[in-house]
C-alpha cells in the first residue's frame, strides 16, 4: 500500500476525466446563470423558502 504522503502516479485517463468534469460544471454554470440569477434576486426581495420553518 502506498504512503498517503508519496505522489499519486500520473494517470492520463484520470486527468481526462477530471478535465471533462470541470468543462461540464462550467458549461452548467454559464447556461444555468439567468436562472441562477433570477433565483438570487427573488430571494434577496423575498426571502428564503420555508424560512419561518427554520430551526437554527
Amino acid at each position: 500500500m502506498p504512503d498517503q504522503d508519496e505522489p499519486k502516479d500520473y494517470d492520463p485517463m484520470e486527468a481526462a476525466d477530471e478535465t471533462k468534469r470541470r468543462d461540464e460544471a462550467a458549461r452548467w454554470k454559464e447556461e444555468n446563470a439567468e436562472a441562477i440569477r433570477s433565483y438570487n434576486e427573488w430571494v434577496a426581495e423575498e426571502g428564503l423558502p420555508f424560512a419561518k420553518f427554520r430551526q437554527f
